[in-house]
């Protein structure tokens, strides 16, 4: 074998290693799977403390772990779990992404997902816990509104205290795969929520094929919390 010959070899052998992980990595958002969907008790009660893992699509290594507090919105904590156990927020995409304010998600991959959680729980009459940077909140368009929508707060933003967003959980690891996660729509009113409640990924995946998602959820009750975290 010529030396150029075996040079060229070699190039074409890097570039189609070099290339698989971005085929691999678009199959991974198109084939992700949420999992069963088959918790019928909306009145289970979540833990005191209790962690949550995401591993997404932003950053394959680290995960985003976040500590539900319970006694910080109660209401908010219990529906949140019930989330968390019928696999609501796996395969999930983050429509809403505003530099330096907030990441909004909480939309299922799957129509019929969102259409079961979509019955709006109590709201929290008090605010145990401000929205500083790396706690996390119920989206909500008014009083009496929350349903499944959350964001995590990228900024100490405790105007919205007084407006009725209760904190339920902060980010204790990972937090900066908040800042990795791509920016669909360069606009701070995100992709289109109707269409993605009516359509799912199957819409925002075709309409916006670089966005990110979660590929999975895992948590963990815990006895005891601690007040470290690596917000910075």
């Amino acid at each position: 074998m010529k030396f150029t010959t075996f040079i060229s070899c070699v190039w074409k052998i890097f570039l189609i290693l070099a290339a698989q992980p971005l085929f691999s990595f678009a199959d991974e958002k198109q084939n992700c799977v949420p999992g069963l969907h088959n918790v019928t008790n909306t009145n289970r009660k979540a833990p005191p403390r209790f962690t949550v893992s995401w591993k997404t699509t932003a950053d394959p290594v680290t995960e985003i772990v976040i500590e539900v507090i319970r006694e910080w919105s109660p209401t908010g904590a219990d529906r949140f779990y019930q989330l968390v156990l019928d696999n609501f927020y796996n395969c999930a995409t983050f429509f809403r992404v505003v530099p330096g304010f907030v990441i909004q998600f909480g939309l299922a991959a799957e129509p019929e997902e969102t259409a079961k959680w979509d019955h709006p729980i109590v709201d929290d009459t008090y605010n145990v816990q401000s929205n500083t940077l790396g706690t996390l909140s119920f989206a909500m368009a008014g009083p009496g509104t929350r349903t499944s929508q959350i964001f995590v707060n990228l900024a100490d933003n405790t105007n919205l205290d007084s407006q009725g967003f209760t904190p339920f959980a902060r980010t204790i690891s990972g937090f900066s795969v908040w800042h990795e996660i791509y920016n669909p729509t360069k606009e701070s009113g995100g992709a289109s929520q109707g269409k993605l409640t009516r359509e799912g990924n199957k819409w925002i995946l075709a309409e916006f094929p670089d966005i990110d998602l979660i590929l999975s959820t895992s948590y963990e009750i815990i006895e005891n919390g601690d007040d470290t975290n690596d917000v910075p």
